[in-house]
C-alpha cells in the first residue's frame, strides 16, 4: 500500500471520528463505520486512475446488499462522466466524494482552523430572527465537506480569540 492511500485512510478515520463514528472493519480498501445511533457509513478508496462505472456499480451493489444508505468514495484521479451521472441521480443512497489529494491532511490540525459545529434545533430557534443576515458557508467548502454540513445548517465557529461567529450553509 502506498503512502498516499495510507494517509487517506488515516485521515478518513480521523474525519469520521470527529463526526462521532467508530471504525468497525476493513476489507480490500473498503472501510465500515457506525455511530451510537447505529447509522452506518461505508467508505471505499478507489486506487485506479479513473473511477469507472463498473467499479462504482460494484460499490453501490455492496451498499444495497447490506442496506447501507451512506457511502464515501475517495478517488485517485478522476470520475468518468458516466459515473458522475449515476452519482447525480441516486435517490436512496447518499454518497460523499473526496479526491485522494484532499485526504492527505487533516484540515482541523491546521493552525488557522477554528472549531466548527452544527448548532442544535433549540439554538437554531434563537438565531432564527437573524437568519437572513448570517454570512454564508458554501456546501462545497472544505470544512463543510469534512463535517458533512448540509444546506440550511447553522454553524457555530469558535475563533481563537474566544469570539463566536455563525454561518448558514448554502
Amino acid at each position: 500500500m502506498n503512502q498516499t492511500v495510507l494517509r487517506a485512510k488515516n485521515n478518513l478515520v480521523q474525519m469520521l471520528m470527529k463526526r462521532d463514528f467508530s471504525f468497525v472493519e476493513e476489507r480490500n480498501d473498503t472501510m465500515m463505520f457506525h455511530n451510537e445511533a447505529n447509522e452506518k457509513i461505508v467508505a471505499k478508496i478507489f486506487v485506479e486512475e479513473k473511477l469507472n462505472i463498473d467499479a462504482l456499480k460494484e460499490f453501490l451493489a455492496f451498499l444495497y446488499d447490506y442496506h447501507i444508505s451512506h457511502g464515501i468514495i475517495i478517488y485517485s484521479s478522476m470520475i468518468t462522466s458516466s459515473s458522475k451521472k449515476v452519482l447525480e441521480h441516486l435517490s436512496n443512497i447518499y454518497i460523499e466524494q473526496f479526491d485522494i489529494l484532499d485526504m492527505q491532511y487533516d484540515l482541523t490540525m491546521h493552525n488557522l482552523y477554528c472549531e466548527h459545529e452544527k448548532i442544535s434545533d433549540d439554538e437554531k430557534k434563537e438565531i432564527q430572527p437573524f437568519l437572513s443576515k448570517l454570512p454564508i458557508l458554501l456546501r462545497n467548502d472544505p470544512v463543510s465537506k469534512y463535517f458533512n454540513f448540509q444546506k440550511n445548517d447553522i454553524i457555530r465557529i469558535r475563533r481563537k480569540n474566544d469570539t463566536i461567529a455563525y454561518r448558514l450553509v448554502r
